[in-house]
Parts: structure tokens; sequence; C-alpha cells
């Protein structure tokens, strides 16, 4: 989902690229989500600004992910 912490943070780095010309929309992810599964979730100050991400990049939060996990498939190659 764009939406998310991970998304949001795609979107970003997409639009740092050179000739990239259409960048997503940004929201925080408290507009959608009650707990966003990437941390650290989006942030907006109150002029609209992207806080940065201290830390690097979001990640799923393990725990999270685990718990609302409803089905795994593993995936091995054929060698």
């Amino acid at each position: 989902m764009l939406e998310s912490a991970v998304g949001s943070a795609v979107c970003v780095e997409l639009a740092t690229l050179p000739n990239f010309v259409y960048p997503g929309d940004l929201f925080p992810s408290s507009r959608f989500y009650t707990r966003d599964l990437g941390q650290p979730e989006v942030v907006l100050t109150e002029r609209q600004t992207m806080l940065p991400y201290e830390n690097g990049l979001p990640e799923p939060d393990p725990e999270l992910l685990e718990k609302f996990t409803r089905q795994r498939t593993l995936i091995t190659s054929a060698d």
C-alpha cells in the first residue's frame, strides 16, 4: 500500500530521481491506518512537510506483520 510508511518511502525515493515528473501524494499514515505496519510512521509537520527519516527508511514491524499474516507460501528454486 502506497499509503503505508514503507510505500511512502518508495514514493519519496522515486521523486528524488532526476527525470521523475509525477511524484506520489504523501499523507500521514494515521490518515489511513490505526497502526501502520511500517515503522517509523509517516509524519507531516504543521506546514505539511514530511519529516526526514532519521535512521534509514521504514521497515515492516516484524511483530505486527506476524500478527496480521494470514497465510505464508515458501517459494524455492529448482536447484
